[in-house]
């Protein structure tokens, strides 16, 4: 009922990390546009209204099917 889940304490997220071309992962491709998709966004015009456009579309594809944890988290 509180959100909280039985297990261990952890210590550390990652272990160690892996770093890949993204070309050989769809998964990191993925998450190198998104990434493009929130810094370009973060800029108050992209200097084109087409650009401007097609960013705000992108972002609005993203954020309407992204997944979010509404109960606060310790």
């Amino acid at each position: 009922g509180m959100g909280e889940v039985p297990g261990i304490k952890l210590n550390n997220v990652i272990d160690s990390l892996h770093f890949v071309d993204s070309r050989d992962s769809p998964g990191v491709q993925l998450a190198d546009f998104v990434a493009f998709l929130f810094h370009r966004s973060s800029f108050p015009t992209q200097g084109h209204p087409d650009a401007n456009a097609a960013v705000a579309r992108m972002m609005d594809a993203v954020t309407s099917v992204r997944r979010t944890y509404r109960q606060a988290w310790p």
